[in-house]
């Protein structure tokens, strides 16, 4: 069974709070967000999950360096964009999902 991490709507407001409070971007935290994941759950990276993750833009590099890596580590990434079923009320939001199987 496939483990998910998923950022939902309230989760999105979250982040965006965030990118107020510490005046980052969204695609920072969300990397960060990926490296305490990937890096602190070892079946996150050898086991089979996906992360869904709203972003701004659905290129994965956008994602920090670290997080690039953590995310090739694992064997095998698929990389699927698909667009979000809701729109923050602040940008429009597309979904990357990250699937490591």
């Amino acid at each position: 069974m496939k483990k998910q991490i998923r950022f939902t709507p309230e989760t999105w407001e979250q982040l965006l709070e965030q990118k107020k409070a510490l005046k980052k971007p969204i695609n920072e935290i969300v990397s960060e967000k990926i490296v305490n994941t990937l890096s602190t759950n070892k079946n996150m990276v050898f086991g089979k999950c996906v992360i869904d993750v709203p972003m701004i833009s659905a290129k994965i590099l956008d994602l920090s360096d670290e997080a690039d890596r953590l995310l090739k580590k694992a064997q095998h990434t698929t990389i699927a964009v698909r667009t979000a079923q809701w729109k923050s009320p602040f940008v429009s939001v597309e979904e990357i999902i990250l699937q490591i199987i």
